[in-house]
């Protein structure tokens, strides 16, 4: 954690100079799997260390165009994320400048953002080199920088020990937390997880050796710290100190915590309870969410269960044609409460007639006469004279003719219901004369109007079915 200096400007555009030349290949070219440096003028006037984009990829092409580059958009640092541990993340995010709580670092352009903090395994494998890390209780802590190489580190179950130890040369307040993680670790029994594998300086050992808790880095250049803590320890404050010893090392990402302030250890008794008051809302205003993001989760998943039986039985008289669309047509008049007799169950095969036969209880004797039909165009007229033949075959049949015959038609399927124009619009005078016979022509956008209306309680089943059995020529639930 060494010390870097702030430096004028003349020194920084010599860093600069020097930290390109440092990686160009003999060919004079710069490798694509490095990192640049780039540079932002503060608002002291002076140039310091920024976060850069690959060389190959950075439109500028020469030292003094990239040290004047002006980052856009930068939100100010530091800048964390905070992926799990639920009932720390509000008082975590307070700690930083800008902060996200998030549960997805594939969502998030990590680039942005200086730190992570999780005890989540999926974001701590998801996470990029560049950020710092404040992890708690993770098995995989990913690669350790050391001796040139890269060595996985792991964080696992089996050591077992009472007595532990604080390393000397510790920073103090860093000391002084692994003391309280030690006495925390004691309290909860001899079974501890411990670094198995991987190069860590450790926070807190066993008697035996085992480190317990401690920090490695996590590559070259601009890769960041990663600290490993057990996952009983207080996040707030570990936080608070890793950013403190950060500062050292990376002071534009992890500036002097100007916000001292507004830190308990320094508030009056009333800004403390003004705080606690703030915190207490925050935590309510979460519990509020979740509960709603539940209820609303469980909305969706009942609509979707609804989606599905709608589109197999009301929204079926838009979609289906042939035996489904006769079923569904039958289904929705029985609701309207007409008896309904399926035809075809009658009929020998090769001498079929109407698809079906309606009656109204509330009406003894009356009787319609029913053909319906599904097309991908429009409704064919030869469907009238059709019906025409099954009604003089019902007169002989019954010696007396029927109260109506209905051409019920799903037309233009796959279209949008709103776009489909009305039914037979092409033949006024035929549909003229079917309706003087006591025929009826129906899309069946209209016959759903009428069963949602039924449905909704908007109009009573009697009310539906007297305005079909009046209804002549082409009907539109307006008819009703």
């Amino acid at each position: 954690m060494g010390q870097v200096d702030r430096v004028p400007s003349l020194r920084a555009g010599l860093f600069l100079l020097s930290h390109v030349l440092q990686r160009l290949h003999p060919s004079g070219h710069l490798r694509d799997h490095e990192h640049q440096l780039s540079c932002q003028l503060g608002d002291d006037g002076q140039h310091h260390r920024a976060d850069f984009q690959p060389i190959a990829a950075h439109p500028f092409r020469d030292v003094k165009t990239l040290a004047m580059a002006k980052v856009l958009g930068r939100q100010p640092s530091p800048r964390g994320l905070i992926v799990g541990l639920t009932n720390f993340a509000t008082d975590i995010a307070a700690l930083f400048a800008t902060a996200q709580i998030t549960t997805d670092l594939s969502e998030v352009p990590q680039s942005d953002w200086d730190i992570l903090v999780t005890d989540d395994q999926v974001a701590v494998k998801a996470a990029e080199p560049h950020l710092y890390v404040v992890a708690f209780g993770v098995y995989f802590c990913g690669r350790s920088f050391a001796s040139n190489s890269l060595t996985a580190v792991f964080f696992d179950d089996g050591a077992l020990a009472q007595q532990m130890v604080v390393p000397e040369g510790l920073p103090d307040t860093i000391a002084r937390l692994a003391e309280e993680l030690g006495e925390q670790a004691r309290s909860r029994g001899p079974h501890h997880r411990y670094v198995t594998q991987g190069h860590v300086t450790p926070f807190l050992w066993s008697a035996a050796g085992h480190k317990l808790a401690g920090a490695f880095s996590r590559g070259t250049n601009r890769a960041g710290d990663f600290w490993i803590l057990p996952s009983f320890a207080e996040p707030v404050p570990w936080v608070r100190v890793a950013m403190a010893e950060w500062h050292n090392r990376d002071p534009v990402r992890f500036p002097v915590n100007t916000a001292w302030a507004s830190a308990a250890d320094w508030q009056t008794p009333n800004e403390r309870l003004a705080s606690e008051r703030i915190a207490q809302l925050d935590r309510e205003r979460e519990r509020t969410l979740r509960e709603i993001a539940a209820r609303r989760d469980a909305e969706v998943r009942t609509l979707e269960q609804l989606s599905n039986a709608a589109d197999s039985r009301e929204r079926a008289l838009l979609t289906t044609k042939g035996d489904d669309l006769k079923n569904v047509v039958a289904i929705a008049l029985g609701d309207l409460g007409f008896d309904v007799q399926d035809m075809d169950a009658v009929w020998e095969e090769g001498n079929k007639r109407e698809d079906l036969r309606v009656t109204d209880p509330s009406e003894p004797g009356w009787i319609a006469l029913v053909e319906v039909r599904g097309y991908k165009r429009g409704a064919a007229l030869n469907d009238l004279l059709r019906l025409g033949r099954f009604r003089k075959l019902y007169v002989m049949d019954a010696n007396r003719d029927a109260d109506a015959s209905w051409y019920i038609a799903n037309q233009f399927i796959g279209a949008d219901p709103l776009t489909r124009e009305p039914i037979l619009a092409s033949n006024p005078q035929e549909l003229e004369g079917f309706a003087d016979d006591g025929g009826v022509a129906m899309d069946t956008r209209e016959l759903l109007r009428l069963w949602f209306a039924v449905e909704s309680g908007t109009m009573l089943a009697a009310e539906a079915r007297a305005a079909l059995r009046n209804a002549r020529g082409r009907f539109t639930s307006l008819d009703a």
